[in-house]
């Protein structure tokens, strides 16, 4: 039972190339609504920060679907949208697929790979247990 969880686990870091990849980013580089700016990218190796910027008002009440531009970069200088004068905050983050505003839902991405992986590990734990 052990060798087949062991061939699994193979065959699955076999099938899915190679684990380790770059930040991944949402990207829209016009200014686009916000719920619409959902196509995401793989950063470069140098681009460790995704990040935002909110165009149009930010008067009250808060429109959920506001412009934006996201992208990947390789540094962010954040800006408080709380100070008189900032007419086009910017918000920065380090996590995959981090440049969504709190309020959006979110987009679930499921890769083939992190789904064959996630797959073999339990059946490799439940022929273990």
């Amino acid at each position: 039972m052990r060798g087949a969880a062991v061939i699994c686990l193979v065959v699955a870091v076999l099938f899915t190339g190679p684990i380790a990849q770059g930040l991944q980013c949402f990207i829209c580089q016009s200014p686009t609504p916000s719920l619409q700016c959902t196509t995401a990218r793989n950063c470069t190796t140098q681009e460790t920060w995704c990040y935002t910027t909110v165009h149009g008002p930010a008067a009250y009440p808060f429109n959920k679907n506001r412009l934006v531009v996201r992208g990947c970069a390789e540094k962010c200088n954040a800006s408080n949208p709380n100070i008189l004068g900032v007419t086009k905050p910017t918000y920065c983050c380090q996590d995959d697929l981090c440049n969504v505003l709190s309020k959006e839902p979110r987009v679930l991405l499921v890769t083939w790979e992190s789904l064959v992986i996630g797959l073999s590990a339990g059946i490799a734990l439940q022929n273990w247990g």
